[in-house]
């Protein structure tokens, strides 16, 4: 590893990138940014093209160097290890990776990572969205027939700018986010796979970490720790 990074990496940092870590980000004109690419390409290489972010080829997993089409299995993965940093950041990241691509991206985080190091995780709550769309649909239906907009704006409080007073659009908007366009990456903010306490916790597990995860008002907060190998 490079002298100049640091032992701890954020993935999507974005225009406020934390400090005192070596930053990720899709979008070249990032602040701070040391590696730029879309990570898709690492562990989705059949449907990305790695040579088009080159500063992602050192976080390449070796069994993917020779042109394999595929991420590792779990067997594989667990035997092909880069332990590059201790810590890894991903706040609002993992609802941008496809649902049936996100076990390979715990997967190539696993390796990434030193034995006893961490994935630190924000991603959005699912549950929280259908508990309150199920526990406030009364309420905007009677809405809808004459009545008073009653429920808690407290619980919405991003209703009215995003989604035109509309609960069900509100759910839309959670799930799959606004859909807008960053020129300066070429992306669209579009959620492609939204986890559940339950399924966040299991697929962390199934990759190898021990994990908790805990639930704060529409986030999911995780962390998973790569166990250290019994000498």
């Amino acid at each position: 590893m490079q002298k100049e990074w640091s032992d701890k990496l954020e993935i999507g940092s974005g225009e406020n990138p934390g400090e005192g870590f070596t930053h990720l980000d899709i979008n070249p004109n990032a602040p701070h940014v040391e590696f730029v690419g879309d990570i898709r390409a690492i562990f989705m290489p059949k449907e990305y093209d790695i040579s088009l972010y080159p500063t992602l080829l050192p976080l390449r997993p070796k069994l993917l160097e020779e042109g394999a089409t595929r991420f590792p299995s779990t067997a594989e993965h667990l035997a092909d290890e880069l332990c590059l940093f201790n810590e890894i950041r991903l706040y609002h990241v993992v609802e941008h990776i496809h649902w049936y691509n996100q076990m390979a991206m715990w997967q190539w985080l696993y390796q990434l990572l030193k034995e006893g190091g961490k994935l630190d995780i924000e991603t959005p709550d699912m549950e929280w969205v259908m508990k309150l769309y199920l526990k406030n649909r009364s309420k905007w239906r009677r809405f809808l027939n004459g009545g008073i907009l009653n429920y808690p704006r407290t619980e919405h409080p991003d209703i009215s700018a995003n989604t035109g007073e509309s609960l069900s659009r509100w759910v839309a908007f959670k799930i799959h986010s606004g859909g807008s366009y960053d020129k300066l990456s070429g992306i669209h903010d579009h959620h492609l796979g939204m986890y559940d306490k339950t399924r966040l916790k299991a697929e962390l597990e199934n990759s190898g970490f021990s994990s908790t995860v805990s639930q704060i008002q529409g986030t999911l907060k995780a962390v998973a720790v790569k166990p250290i190998k019994k000498s």
